[in-house]
């Protein structure tokens, strides 16, 4: 059996690879937060042990594939939330041109329709 545990560490880190990534796609972000101290120790568990180039490899890869989801999800949010500033920014009022070409500012109309009686 001592050879099979020599591959633990592996395979709980390209688990715990997996389970980051379903979180980051179902946008789980507490469930994120929860899988960094078992990320820490497999980590840990990683540098204690003789681990194959091959499965070295495969965790990069793993890595890395969350790396660019996390980073672009990143972007997105940040997108979002500087769209959502812009939205609520005052806009200056629309501007023209007046008779001389000067540039003129046109006042915003009220949208309430007045009858007459």
């Amino acid at each position: 059996m001592a050879f099979f545990d020599r591959f633990r560490a592996a395979k709980t880190m390209a688990a715990v690879y997996d389970r980051e990534y379903a979180a980051i796609l179902a946008q789980d972000y507490d469930a994120l937060s929860r899988l960094t101290p078992r990320k820490a120790q497999a980590l840990t568990a990683l540098t204690q042990e003789d681990i194959t180039p091959d499965e070295l490899g495969h965790l990069k890869t793993l890595a890395a594939r969350n790396q660019r989801l996390l980073e672009a999800t990143s972007k997105g949010i940040r997108s979002v939330t500087d769209r959502l500033a812009a939205l609520k920014e005052k806009k200056p009022d629309f501007q023209t041109y007046g008779p001389g070409g000067q540039v003129a500012p046109m006042a915003r109309k009220p949208l309430t329709i007045k009858r007459n009686s």
